[in-house]
């Protein structure tokens, strides 16, 4: 669940959130070399590089 005051603040987390809890971690996206796993620790990484 994502606390209401995030959600408004970053909208298009509660679809990302909704499509990856939808699929298995090694699923394939779009992007041919990318799974599911490595969509979701790309952004969590920046994040911590940017910290």
């Amino acid at each position: 669940m994502i606390p209401t005051e995030v959600a408004e603040t970053l909208p298009e987390l509660v679809p990302f959130a909704r499509a990856v809890q939808a699929r298995r971690p090694d699923d394939g996206t779009w992007c041919e070399a990318w799974t599911v796993r490595d969509a979701l620790i790309q952004p969590a990484g920046r994040s911590r590089s940017l910290a």
